[in-house]
């Protein structure tokens, strides 16, 4: 699968996140919540549970990777 990266201004990038972004992440979202639920039986409830806890977690510490989120979101350890 190809990425592409763009680099454009500080000041652009809120245009281009808006323009082309959010459409991205909309389309990724929703392939990731396919494959939870279709592969790994995860309910809906349960994918809204640990995107409401990430979404805290991130909120508190500003920034994350994957392995930083399990001591926060514990949810977010399980396979």
């Amino acid at each position: 699968m190809r990425r592409t990266m763009f680099v454009v201004p500080t000041t652009l990038a809120p245009v281009i996140e808006a323009s082309t972004g959010r459409a991205i992440a909309a389309k990724e979202r929703a392939a990731c919540a396919v494959y939870l639920r279709a592969d790994a039986s995860w309910s809906p409830q349960r994918y809204a549970a640990v995107e409401a806890d990430v979404l805290a977690a991130l909120a508190a510490r500003g920034e994350a990777s994957a392995s930083n989120l399990p001591p926060t979101c514990p949810r977010c350890a399980s396979r």
